[in-house]
């Protein structure tokens, strides 16, 4: 997922920025849990898009993002169907 530069993520240390000066970042979306910042929880990994992302911050030692899904899709693709604030998980 790609975050504008002109966003409250920029802060983020160890996010890698494109050439459109964006922030990139491994995102997990959520079916059933929120997480909140602070708070030592277990994740519920549930697909195999969300088991790619932790291996990819693992592997590349970057923040994860989690995202809660809507309940219903707005109707906008993928952005539609996810809550437009999540929680920074940090390496």
């Amino acid at each position: 997922m790609t975050i504008n530069k002109n966003s409250d993520f920029t802060h983020i240390k160890n996010a890698d920025k494109t050439s459109e000066d964006n922030i990139e970042l491994p995102v997990i979306t959520l079916d059933t849990h929120v997480i909140f910042p602070h708070v030592l929880t277990a994740i519920p990994l549930s697909t195999q898009e969300n088991i790619q992302a932790l291996n990819y911050a693992i592997e590349h030692n970057t923040t994860l993002i989690a995202i809660k899904k809507r309940e219903e899709s707005n109707g906008d693709g993928l952005l539609g169907e996810l809550h437009l604030i999540g929680t920074e998980i940090a390496p």
